[in-house]
């Protein structure tokens, strides 16, 4: 059993040992396969990627493609220092050699596309990894693997999709180691980023030949230039680098010697007209001491300071005109402060210059305005200037001083801080008179009125008269000047001590040679007559009164025509009645020197009148009559009706011939009526109504019929036109008054003077203008214009005035 067991054992061993032997080897040898294989693949991929190796045993065969005859050598080299291996041989495929070797990245909005070769299809995929990451997009593969890619390459590529970044459409591409780009950079930000790396250090070997990055359309397309603190700072969009060197160019032109600070970036989609648009924004801002100018798309908008009244002008009339390049404009231009100011208006015949500075540019469209409704046929010339710290007083005083201006031949007005003083040529005396008057009730806004001399035309005859009463010496005509005057009142107090004395002479140019020494050296000789009185006609001297003894008569006159050689003396009018004389009721004649006698005063005042009317050629006055041929307006009119036929030759107000033994004084007039109260203070608006209004009523009169108070026909053209400058005061009161001269009752005359005031006031309601907004009131024969000495006076002040109130 034990044989048995035994040979069992040694048989089965026998046998079991080569088996077990030969499965231990065969472990082995496919494990140290395996191991070979690893280690002689990761050798081989290090030089050709797509290497692969299959081993039999110890010897090995590789396949895969070669890059280059040194890769597949290389890769030889490689397998066989794996310990153990042997290669037998390689199945390497050799790639195709591409000269030049090119490689291109596309992008046409968010397509994405690689094109040309590399080197490699790991290259491959890194490239298209890197394209994605930078773009956002998923590029389209069609790259091939190629020998021949230039060293560096996997930098140059980099560098490439770097520049790809930027853009929104565009090309880069490889040809060996030369770089070209073109295209569109998708922000301002990024064609800066683009044109600062193309402009860069590009890697070595690298070249870039071609760069044709343009920058994106922008909206709104904006550019501005700053002027701060004496430097100038350019911002905002260019189209080209040629623009922003002409915009740096133009700036330094019009800011010679500042310092110039550039921000601009390059974009497009700048308007047409740029070029111009941006130069003359930059000619705007330099009439400025501060500011800026701000161009958007084609609105300019130009804000600051301008540095002088005169730049104002010049940039306000530049922008309110047509702008180069299509632009439209916008001024936000304060006018400069000035430290004084002043404004001039002359008229020379039909021409008016306005020169100085006015507050605003409205204030002197105003002004301009005004002075055309004044001087309507003038041709005018504007010079003004504007500052921003004229008070509006100056204004309002500017357009009340046109109004008298206006009715000057020639003259000047001048305005400043000290006051408006008017200068000039009148056409008349009754019109200088008129415009010292108006100036002499002050001006609105409170600017002081400064002396100035107006003109008027020579006095002829130039007469003075001198009336005694015997309770109230009377002095009437013309003096030369208020120092003339003023020494013909001294003479007449020293010459008629405690006798009331009247001053009714007139300022006028014309008197004779030697007038003002004559007129006090032959009062000095009247008062020795009873009654004694004088009158002056250019050179003839009159002499009136009685005497007793006819040798104090012969004296006076041979000691007048000793002191004045070349005068006439008449003293017939002088009577010589011995003592005791006997009244009766004739008058020896004297010239009519505008001498109006009636019932005296109850008390005779001296007072002092400034707009008497002209004292004409002695002639008769026609007897007073009933009622007033009438009108409205301010200037005597060779067209008014004629006072009531006479009833006789007396002269009023006149001596008339008396027999040698009597002298008898006709009954003196009363003092005219105290003048009206200076008119309150009123706006501008207001104002410049009253201007509009006097002006219509001096264009033309406003007649009525004899005795009668129904308008004429001709009375609608000026009252139109009252109404046309009511129209511009809306809010204002007007005060419609009716004037008569003293022809007539007192009764009768205020009757008549409400009938015609009452009659202006329904035309200008049934003409549009609010009935409570006017009212009319008469005042008789009280407020005389000119005095009632002759039928020229007496015209005057059968009239109609209109005053402009801000409330009733």
């Amino acid at each position: 059993m034990l044989d048995l067991l035994w040979k069992k054992w040694v048989i089965g061993g026998v046998f079991a040992i080569p088996l077990l032997t030969g499965g231990t080897l065969a472990w082995k040898s496919a494990t140290i396969e395996k191991d070979l294989t690893a280690r002689g693949t990761e050798a081989l991929r290090k030089i050709i990627p797509d290497g692969t190796l299959v081993l039999d045993g110890r010897d090995a065969r590789i396949t895969g493609t070669a890059p280059t005859p040194e890769a597949r050598e290389a890769a030889r080299e490689a397998v066989y220092k794996v310990t153990g291996v042997y290669v037998l041989g390689d199945n390497l495929a050799d790639l195709p050699e591409k000269k030049p070797f090119t490689w291109v990245a596309t992008r046409q909005g968010d397509a994405l596309t690689l094109s040309g070769f590399v080197p490699s299809d790991a290259v491959r995929l890194e490239l298209l990894k890197a394209a994605e990451a930078a773009t956002g997009l998923k590029p389209v593969d069609r790259m091939e693997v190629a020998r021949g890619a230039p060293s560096g390459f996997a930098a140059s590529t980099a560098y490439a999709i770097g520049v790809l970044k930027g853009l929104s459409d565009g090309t880069v591409g490889l040809i060996d180691s030369r770089l070209t780009a073109n295209g569109k950079a998708a922000t301002v930000q990024s064609y800066d980023q683009t044109v600062s790396l193309l402009d860069g250090a590009a890697p070595s070997g690298l070249t870039v030949t071609e760069k044709l990055i343009t920058p994106p359309a922008v909206k709104p397309y904006t550019w501005m230039a700053e002027l701060v603190d004496g430097s100038l700072k350019l911002s905002g969009f260019v189209p080209s680098n040629l623009a922003r060197a002409q915009i740096v160019a133009d700036a330094k032109a019009a800011f010679p010697g500042i310092g110039i600070t550039d921000t601009m970036k390059l974009a497009g989609g700048a308007p047409s007209g740029y070029a111009p648009g941006s130069a003359f924004a930059l000619a705007q801002l330099a009439q400025l001491a501060g500011g800026k100018v701000i161009l958007t798309d084609q609105q300019m908008l130009v804000e600051g300071t301008a540095k002088s009244p005169g730049a104002y002008s010049l940039a306000t009339a530049a922008l309110a005109g047509t702008i180069p390049g299509g632009y439209s404009a916008e001024s936000r231009i304060a006018a400069p402060n000035v430290a004084t100011w002043g404004l001039s208006i002359v008229k020379d015949g039909t021409s008016v210059t306005l020169d100085g500075l006015v507050g605003s540019a409205s204030a002197k469209a105003a002004l301009i305005a005004a002075a055309k409704v004044a001087m309507p046929d003038a041709t005018f010339i504007d010079r003004l200037g504007i500052a921003g710290n004229i008070p509006d007083a100056a204004q309002t005083a500017a357009i009340a001083g046109l109004g008298e201006l206006g009715k000057l031949k020639s003259g000047q007005l001048d305005l400043d801080a000290a006051g408006l003083k008017l200068s000039g040529a009148a056409p008349s005396l009754d019109v200088r008179e008129s415009v010292e008057r108006r100036l002499a009730a002050g001006l609105p806004g409170g600017l002081p009125v400064r002396p100035g001399a107006i003109k008027a035309p020579a006095a002829s005859p130039y007469g003075f008269a001198l009336v005694n009463t015997g309770k109230l010496i009377e002095l009437n005509g013309f003096v030369p000047d208020a120092a003339s005057r003023s020494t013909l009142l001294k003479a007449t107090e020293a010459a008629y001590p405690g006798i009331a004395i009247r001053d009714l002479t007139r300022i006028a140019d014309g008197a004779p040679e030697g007038f003002a020494a004559l007129a006090a050296a032959a009062i000095g000789e009247a008062a020795k007559f009873k009654n004694g009185g004088l009158s002056i006609s250019d050179t003839k001297l009159a002499l009136t009164g009685e005497v007793a003894d006819g040798s104090l008569l012969d004296a006076a006159s041979a000691a007048l025509r000793r002191m004045f050689s070349g005068w006439t003396l008449d003293a017939t009018k002088v009577a010589v009645v011995p003592p005791p004389a006997k009244l009766t009721d004739s008058l020896p004649a004297l010239p009519n020197f505008g001498v109006d006698l009636q019932t005296p005063p109850p008390v005779p005042v001296i007072r002092p009148v400034a707009t008497p009317a002209p004292v004409p050629e002695p002639a008769a006055t026609p007897a007073l009559a009933p009622a007033n041929a009438g009108s409205a307006g301010t200037t005597p009119s060779s067209t008014g009706e004629p006072a009531p036929a006479s009833g006789g030759s007396a002269v009023a107000g006149a001596v008339a011939p008396a027999s040698p033994s009597t002298v008898v004084v006709a009954p003196t007039p009363p003092p005219p009526p105290p003048p009206p109260p200076p008119p309150a203070p009123v706006s501008a608006e207001s104002n410049y109504c009253q201007v509009l209004i006097d002006i219509a009523l001096t264009k033309g009169k406003v007649f009525f019929d004899f005795d009668k108070s129904d308008l004429r026909a001709e009375a609608a053209e000026s009252l139109r036109e009252v109404v046309g400058g009511a129209a511009k005061c809306p809010k204002a009161f007007l005060h419609v008054e009716g004037h008569t001269d003293n022809i007539g009752s007192d009764t009768y005359n205020q009757w008549l003077s409400e009938e015609r005031a009452t009659a202006v006031r329904g035309f200008l309601v049934d003409n549009g203008i609010a009935a409570e907004r006017i009212d009319a009131v008469g005042y008789g024969e009280t407020r005389p214009a000119a005095y009632n000495v002759n039928e020229a006076g007496r015209q005057q002040n059968r009239r109609i005035e209109i005053r402009v109130t801000d409330s009733k």
